[in-house]
């Protein structure tokens, strides 16, 4: 007999991870939630990012850790939609190379989806860290833990310009709604995340917890004029995609203010991050 597939996959994808992979790893390994399977991908990295995560296995030797090297780069979409492509649990959690998790956040977040079947995505608030592992401040777009309708978290999302939901470190997804949503869209480049995260959304609601149960590492050299403008345009180009998926429709002078403010959110938040990391 097969055994019982895990309801949690938690899935990392690295690329030039070599510095952070076995603090990343190693926060799997100690949730309190035991029912998980880890999956990991390495996207060719050129920096020994293999070598750890080989290490790491040999020392642990935990079945429920799965790991493949991409035999070339399939790139940030390409790595992030490989690894949870090979998930197998009823949810998912995505994990950047460099973030980690607190012990408890998938206790937390199962418990939260479990009792709320409505509930499309659980997502958190996160402690931002410099490069050093230092917490800075936590960060939460939601004041209050709670069940917010779906459409309501889409609309505030877009007309705010900015990442109300949580890096994906921070949000635990029902596994089911990908083969209405597909998986994180190419096009997308900067907004990957946020990109998916409103297109769950469509399909249910969101549970926002103020605990901060996730680590999301900052870093010098992500910064920049240039950046900051693709990012405004990557997130005008989610703006039309969630109105092809919904119906929802924002008047120009709305796409104007989406505009402005994601531009000013987002060089406040670099120069804020630049001046931390």
């Amino acid at each position: 007999m097969s055994p019982p597939l895990p309801s949690v996959s938690v899935c990392i994808p690295f690329y030039n991870g070599a510095a952070y992979a076995e603090q990343t790893l190693r926060s799997v390994l100690e949730q309190t939630w035991k029912d998980w399977e880890l999956v990991v991908t390495d996207d060719d990295s050129p920096d020994g990012t293999a070598a750890v995560i080989e290490a790491f296995m040999r020392e642990t030797a935990d079945p429920r850790i799965r790991f493949e090297r991409n035999p070339q780069r399939l790139g940030m979409v390409g790595n992030w939609n490989k690894v949870i492509g090979l998930a197998r649990g009823r949810y998912i959690k995505l994990v950047c190379g460099d973030d980690y998790m607190r012990a408890d956040c998938l206790e937390r977040q199962v418990k939260e989806l479990e009792e709320r079947p409505s509930a499309a995505l659980a997502a958190s608030s996160r402690m931002i860290i410099n490069s050093n592992g230092k917490s800075l401040f936590a960060r939460a777009c939601y004041k209050k833990s709670g069940l917010y309708p779906g459409t309501e978290a889409v609309r505030k999302g877009l007309l705010t310009g900015t990442n109300t939901i949580g890096d994906p470190v921070a949000v635990l997804f029902r596994a089911e709604l990908l083969a209405k949503t597909g998986l994180f869209e190419p096009s997308v480049v900067y907004c990957t995340d946020i990109d998916l995260w409103l297109r769950l959304l469509l399909h249910g609601d969101l549970y926002f917890d103020t605990e901060p149960l996730a680590y999301y590492r900052i870093h010098k050299g992500s910064t920049g004029k240039a950046l900051r403008d693709k990012t405004v345009q990557d997130f005008l180009h989610v703006v039309g995609r969630i109105e092809e998926a919904s119906g929802m429709r924002f008047s120009p002078f709305q796409r104007r203010m989406i505009a402005v403010q994601s531009k000013a959110k987002s060089w406040v938040r670099q120069s804020i991050y630049r001046l931390l990391a």
